[in-house]
């Protein structure tokens, strides 16, 4: 198992999530999840990359340790940090959490959608 997969792991087990749970954020097929995350398949694309570590909530930078100590000077201590391109979410409920991945991982016309039926201007 390489070195991205021990850290999605990680933040896998740290936010309690399950392979159902990441495939309904990220909208990749369960199975697909499973391969990933057991180093059955060894090739984990960026775009697939960033839809996991931003319904795991962390820094895609950090899972592929892009900016970590000796390259760039990143904390990479703990997975307690929040994403790079998130604000502070602490306020959040665990539903407004799950609206948010999920909003993240949706498409551009449904978010459209979305933003359409609340009524939100881009």
């Amino acid at each position: 198992m390489n070195d991205v997969v021990k850290r999605l792991n990680e933040a896998k087990e740290r936010t309690g999530l399950s392979y159902s749970d990441l495939a309904r954020l990220t909208g990749i097929p369960k199975s697909t999840i499973q391969r990933y995350f057991t180093g059955y398949t060894g090739k984990l694309p960026l775009d697939v990359l960033q839809k996991i570590t931003n319904a795991l909530q962390i820094d895609a930078r950090m899972a592929m340790m892009w900016d970590s100590p000796g390259i760039g000077g990143y904390d990479d201590s703990g997975f307690d940090q929040p994403g790079y391109d998130r604000a502070p979410a602490d306020d959040l409920t665990e539903l407004e959490r799950r609206v948010v991945d999920a909003f993240r991982s949706a498409s551009p016309k449904d978010r459209r959608t979305v933003l359409n039926a609340l009524d939100i201007e881009e």
